[in-house]
């Protein structure tokens, strides 16, 4: 069964943004987040969501947006900028 991801866009003081993507937590497998951090614009770090979801429809995983209560990363993140 596909597993949901979520996603949540800051901004940062410099003027850029941060997107933290989370794979949920399977029975096997604890949950996951990927940061990509330094994109230039909002538009930029939303294009780039929009890819993503095109990507995880192809494998039936619905990508929703992170709601102001949860955290924007989980503990044990894997950094990775360059996503």
């Amino acid at each position: 069964m596909p597993r949901s991801v979520t996603y949540r866009i800051t901004d940062t003081p410099d003027g850029r943004f941060d997107v933290a993507v989370t794979l949920e937590a399977s029975e096997r497998e604890p949950a996951r987040t990927f940061r990509r951090d330094g994109v230039a614009t909002l538009g930029d770090a939303e294009a780039w969501v929009e890819g993503l979801r095109v990507l995880m429809a192809a494998v039936g995983a619905p990508v929703i947006r992170s709601e102001d209560g949860e955290p924007a990363a989980a503990e044990g993140v894997l950094h990775r900028s360059d996503l």
